[in-house]
């Protein structure tokens, strides 16, 4: 059954919420990323999901939250959660130029970052072997040599983070604390349509 990616509604959330609890389980709400989450609302236009095309299924998504970098607060989006339902995950698929479920969420949204206008994307890798995947996407754990995050597992969660310019310069003269970022929470159904693939 083909996928397509179309941009997150409302009535997408429980659905997301459920993927995204059998993946990493409830521990997920203890980790310092999800503190940017609380109270924010996430960047309505970057947050994608996978859909079954017979269906309409919600069978991936991705989500983007705003970030403060540093002692000047530069302004950025922190990507994540990114997850796949189980009998996508790793399965390259035709209708998305045979990527996987994830990586084309991932491509997508990055591409629909750099055309609105944002300057950085961050992320915390949430386990060591994807440093590598990453990697292969255009993100750097150099790029975020000097910039930290606060908490209570801050030291080991901080190794695993990583960035990527969408205008080249934007992260090298960032350091100090990942901060959030203070907006209202309200979501607003995103207007992203038409879809289209970008490598």
């Amino acid at each position: 059954m083909p996928v397509y990616l179309a941009g997150e509604q409302p009535h997408h959330g429980s659905a997301i919420e459920a993927l995204n609890d059998e993946a990493f389980g409830p521990a997920r709400h203890g980790k310092t990323v999800a503190l940017f989450r609380q109270g924010v609302a996430p960047v309505q236009d970057l947050c994608l999901v996978g859909l079954e095309t017979d269906t309409n299924k919600v069978v991936g998504s991705i989500r983007y939250w705003p970030v403060a970098l540093g002692e000047t607060r530069q302004p950025s989006v922190i990507l994540g959660p990114v997850v796949a339902a189980p009998d996508w995950r790793g399965k390259k698929i035709d209708s998305l130029d045979g990527n996987t479920l994830a990586t084309a969420l991932i491509l997508n949204s990055v591409y629909l970052a750099q055309q609105q206008g944002h300057d950085s994307i961050v992320l915390k890798s949430t386990d060591a072997s994807l440093i590598g995947y990453y990697e292969k996407l255009g993100f750097s754990r150099d790029l975020m040599s000097g910039l930290v995050l606060s908490g209570a597992n801050s030291a080991h969660e901080s190794t695993m983070l990583m960035g990527l310019e969408l205008v080249p310069g934007s992260l090298a003269k960032a350091s100090g604390i990942i901060g959030k970022h203070v907006s209202p929470k309200v979501f607003v159904p995103s207007k992203v349509q038409g879809l289209a693939y970008a490598v």
